[in-house]
């Protein structure tokens, strides 16, 4: 459990610091720049995670493929520029797989779906049907939720709440992306910090360093490094 975790870390921080695989360069980028030596170390290791399963794809806690930890490793192949054999590899995998990862028992899941089309685009590619499930999980007040057929269920976290921020911006649904924005806005407390779970008002007794994060860089795609919210988280 302690290598899942740190290897679901390392590859987001990889991916976010880079500034590469979900962000301009300009708006995200490492304060001190990793070394060659590191960047194919840390790459080595990542991939080796993958190459030695049978079809790609990384196992979770629960000892079930994990699609999302497989999808925040490729982020992090891509954005280091390092083995990318491994990585298509895996993302071919991960796309040949995602029926029961974005959809479940009919509900889309939106944490998911926002995931899957913002690492779709970061390599090229954009799926419609995909980007249009996403856009029509904005709710009116710009919460994301989980949907099935077309009407909401569940919501979600803030953490996915900002990942849909970042798959939204990055596939220019713009509208969408700001209504999203402004409820993730919502969400941050007095001392900048974003809880994992939502809330109207926001539950400030114990905010998420993750989710806070995360939150701070989709505000950056939206509203720019220098808008008070940005700044505040």
């Amino acid at each position: 459990m302690a290598t899942l975790t740190g290897m679901r870390t390392t590859a987001i921080t990889l991916a976010l610091a880079t500034g590469i695989t979900l962000f301009s360069p300009h708006i995200a980028h490492a304060a001190t720049p990793p070394t060659s030596a590191e960047i194919h170390t840390t790459g080595a290791f990542l991939a080796s995670q993958l190459d030695a399963t049978t079809d790609g794809l990384l196992t979770g806690p629960t000892g079930r493929t994990d699609i999302g930890l497989t999808a925040d490793v490729i982020f992090a192949l891509d954005a280091l520029n390092t083995h990318p054999e491994q990585a298509d590899r895996s993302y071919t995998a991960v796309m040949a797989n995602l029926d029961g990862f974005t959809h479940f028992l009919g509900e889309v899941d939106a944490n998911r779906m926002a995931k899957i089309v913002a690492l779709e685009d970061s390599r090229g590619e954009r799926d419609s049907t995909r980007i249009a499930e996403l856009v029509d999980a904005v709710q009116d007040n710009g919460q994301m939720m989980n949907e099935t057929e077309g009407e909401p269920t569940s919501a979600v976290q803030n953490f996915g709440q900002s990942w849909s921020v970042i798959a939204l911006a990055r596939v220019g649904e713009t509208a969408a992306a700001e209504k999203a924005a402004s409820f993730l806005e919502s969400q941050i407390c007095p001392d900048g910090g974003v809880p994992l779970f939502q809330a109207d008002p926001p539950g400030c007794t114990s905010v998420d360093p993750d989710t806070t994060g995360l939150a701070a860089q989709a505000l950056t795609l939206v509203y720019g490094k220098d808008h008070p919210a940005t700044q505040s988280a």
